[in-house]
């Protein structure tokens, strides 16, 4: 990473400067190695909810056999529309998480209708478990 002075001596040096025809090649190089996937926002959209609200929870594997349950504080946005005019808020509040057992990294525990809400539409609340040893 290059400190301030050096991006501000780079911007001085002149268009055709050795470092600068050396900085392409690094740069094209590094494009032909990126590969993208196109996706439309339909098809993104169709599995993500803009309204589901991800919570991830780290919990110590010793941790899981103690206690079967987590009380978790969290916030959320509740947007309403009144008289044309849009009005967002957060709302804070509490959940208690019940932890079955033989949880896996990465287990998702959804909890329909507290994510966050938009007029008449509310998202779920997807409690992402990270389990470390």
């Amino acid at each position: 990473m290059k400190n301030k002075k050096g991006i501000q001596n780079q911007a001085k040096s002149a268009p055709g400067d050795a470092s600068s025809s050396s900085e392409d090649a690094d740069l094209q190089r590094f494009c032909t190695k990126v590969c993208y996937e196109e996706i439309s926002f339909d098809s993104w959209r169709a599995g993500h909810s803009h309204l589901d609200l991800r919570y991830p929870l780290n919990i110590k594997r010793t941790c899981l056999s103690e206690s079967s349950t987590r009380l978790i504080k969290l916030s959320r946005t509740i947007q309403t529309t009144e008289n044309g005019r849009k009005r967002e808020v957060r709302e804070r509040f509490e959940c208690e998480v019940c932890l079955p057992e033989n949880l896996k990294d990465q287990s998702v525990l959804k909890y329909p209708g507290l994510g966050d809400r938009c007029d008449e539409e509310v998202g779920d609340l997807l409690i992402i478990l990270q389990i470390s040893d």
